[in-house]
C-alpha cells in the first residue's frame, strides 16, 4: 500500500478488472449529484445513469466533441468539437441549451474553454487560420458572444479559473523568431493583473486545489513538473523511466530522450486522492502523488480520466476504482 502523507489517506492498488463499463465511449464526467456519467465518443455525446450505467440519452450535435465542462452549480455541460462548434446542455432536462459555431476560421479548434466565476459565461479560446489566437466570451443565457482580448502575434494553449487565488489563468506564447513563453493573470472583471514569462511552451495545465500547485507538461520533457504560483519553484517531478535512442538518417545519427513507454500525449490528475494520469504511445500509467507508479494499461491508447469526488478512473469506456482507507 502506498500513503500519501499530504492527505493522510492510505490508498491501496486500483482494481485489476473494471467495475463498470461504457458502451461506445472512452471518456466522460459525473455530474456532481452522481446521477450521471456523460461520455462522448467524438462523434457522439451519452448520458448514462451513474447506478446502473444503463444509456438514457444520445446526441450528436457537436462533431469531434472531445472536450466536456461543468458547471461549478452541476447545471450545465459545455461541450466543444475540434471542428468549431460548442454546445452547452441543461443537464437536468438533458436539453440542448444552444449551439454555435466559431466563424472565419478553419484551423483545428483544439485549445480549451471554461466557465466564468459567475456562472454567466464561457471564455473560449478560437484559433485563426493564421494559428493566432483570440479570446471568445459567450452568454450562458442566449448563447451570444463578443471578442474580447487578443494581443498581436499571439497563440493561447488553455485559459483555467482558480477561485482560491479570484484569478484567470491564460497561457500561450507569442510568435517571434524566438518565441517568448507566457501565462497572464487576470481579475475577475478580466483586466490584466500580471505576467510571468515562462522558459519553455506548456502544452497542458491542470491545477491542484488541495495542493496549491500547478502541474505543467512541456512539450519537449518526458516529465509533469509541479509548480507553485510563482512558476519558478519546480515543488517536485513525476516521469516514467527515460531512455536513450539513435535515430539513423543517411548521413547521420542522433540521440533521442525517450520514456520506456514511448512518446508522452497527455495527462490527468486526481484532485481529491492526487493520482495522476499520464499517456504515452505504448501505455496508460497510474502515478501516485510521490512519483511511484501504481498501474500499467500497456498497449492502450488514450488518457484516463478521474472523476472527481469519487475514486474512479475511466480508460477508453472501462471504469476503475481504487480503495482508500483513512
Amino acid at each position: 500500500k502506498t500513503y500519501l502523507l499530504v492527505l493522510g489517506w492510505r490508498i491501496s492498488m486500483i482494481s485489476e478488472k473494471p467495475i463498470k463499463k461504457l458502451k461506445r465511449c472512452y471518456s466522460g464526467v459525473v455530474t456532481r449529484d452522481r446521477k450521471y456519467y456523460i461520455g462522448t465518443s467524438s462523434a457522439s455525446l451519452y448520458f448514462y445513469d451513474y447506478k446502473s450505467t444503463e444509456l438514457i440519452k444520445k446526441f450528436q450535435d457537436i462533431p469531434y466533441g472531445d472536450k466536456l465542462y461543468l458547471s461549478d452549480d452541476n447545471s450545465l455541460l459545455a461541450v466543444k468539437g475540434t471542428l468549431g462548434k460548442i454546445g452547452v446542455y441543461d443537464i437536468e432536462s438533458m436539453k440542448l441549451r444552444f449551439s454555435l459555431k466559431v466563424k472565419g476560421t478553419s484551423q483545428p479548434q483544439d485549445a480549451n474553454l471554461c466557465f466564468s466565476h459567475c456562472g454567466k459565461f464561457l471564455y473560449n479560446i478560437v484559433y485563426d487560420d493564421d494559428l493566432l489566437s483570440y479570446l471568445m466570451k459567450i452568454k450562458l443565457s442566449d448563447g451570444s458572444y463578443e471578442r474580447i482580448y487578443n494581443q498581436p502575434r499571439e497563440s493561447y494553449t488553455q485559459i483555467i479559473f482558480v477561485p482560491q487565488h479570484n484569478c484567470y489563468y491564460l497561457f500561450g506564447f507569442e510568435r517571434a523568431k524566438e518565441n517568448r513563453f507566457f501565462v497572464r493573470m487576470f481579475n475577475l472583471d478580466f483586466i490584466e493583473i500580471d505576467e510571468i514569462v515562462l522558459d519553455e511552451y506548456t502544452s497542458h495545465v491542470e491545477y491542484s486545489p488541495i495542493e496549491d500547485l500547478f502541474y505543467l507538461k512541456f512539450l519537449q520533457d518526458y516529465s509533469i513538473k509541479a509548480v507553485d504560483r510563482t512558476f519558478s519553484h519546480v515543488v517536485k517531478e513525476i516521469s516514467s523511466e527515460t531512455v536513450t535512442e539513435i535515430i539513423k538518417g543517411n548521413h547521420s545519427q542522433r540521440e533521442v530522450v525517450t520514456s520506456k513507454y514511448g512518446y508522452m500525449s497527455g495527462f490527468s490528475l486526481s484532485k481529491e486522492t492526487l493520482f495522476m494520469s499520464i499517456s504515452y504511445e505504448q501505455a496508460v500509467v497510474i502515478f501516485d502523488n510521490k512519483g511511484k507508479e501504481q498501474k500499467i494499461f500497456p498497449m492502450l491508447c488514450g488518457n484516463a480520466h478521474f472523476f472527481d469526488g469519487l475514486n474512479e478512473v475511466i480508460i477508453k469506456g472501462e471504469i476503475y476504482q481504487f480503495s482508500v482507507e483513512k
